[in-house]
């Protein structure tokens, strides 16, 4: 009786490493269609916005594209002056650094359109810094838009545009 106990002990432990390899094996499959989801859309790490230019800012200039602009560690969110037609960039979006690899081989081919409208879908765009105190945001993953932006933190409660055509827009905290 005591060899019996042994042995169904023995044949249920073994199942149970089995299993727990089995699940551990579609677990890390899975994770690996996800990454290589993203990496087919180039997408990088995440960005993150120095302290300094975190926080709520906001234009007093009527021409000026967005009323607001809310900075936090990795997200953007933009609320316009005006509805726009058309595609708009508004509300929350994650930041994430592109991988510059992947828009040089990417740019311009067939790719291009189906990375941006998944992109879109995820709210994502593209950062990365300009100096030290400049980030450059870009609206559109792959696709070149007009929106596209440069924000310089000028003192620590103004932030504006470098964009030629809204230089002079600044925000404050």
């Amino acid at each position: 009786m005591n060899n019996f106990k042994k042995n169904i002990s023995l044949i249920i432990a073994t199942l149970l490493v089995v299993f727990s390899a089995l699940s551990i094996c579609s677990i890390h499959s899975n994770k690996v269609e996800a990454v290589s989801l993203v990496t087919k859309y180039g997408r990088g790490s995440k960005f993150t916005i120095p302290k300094s230019m975190r926080g709520t800012w906001v234009s007093k200039a009527k021409r000026s594209t967005y009323k607001k602009i809310k900075l936090t560690a990795h997200t953007v969110t933009l609320t316009p002056q005006k509805k726009h037609d058309g595609e708009s960039y508004t509300g929350k979006w994650n930041l994430y650094y592109m991988n510059e690899k992947y828009f040089d081989k990417a740019y311009h081919t067939n790719i291009e359109v189906k990375a941006n409208k998944y992109a879109n879908k995820h709210r994502w765009v593209g950062a990365r810094k300009d100096g030290s105190k400049e980030i450059f945001f870009k609206l559109g993953w792959l696709l070149d838009v007009e929106g596209s932006f440069v924000l310089r933190q000028n003192t620590k409660n103004t932030i504006r545009y470098l964009n030629p055509e809204f230089e002079g827009n600044y925000y404050r905290k």
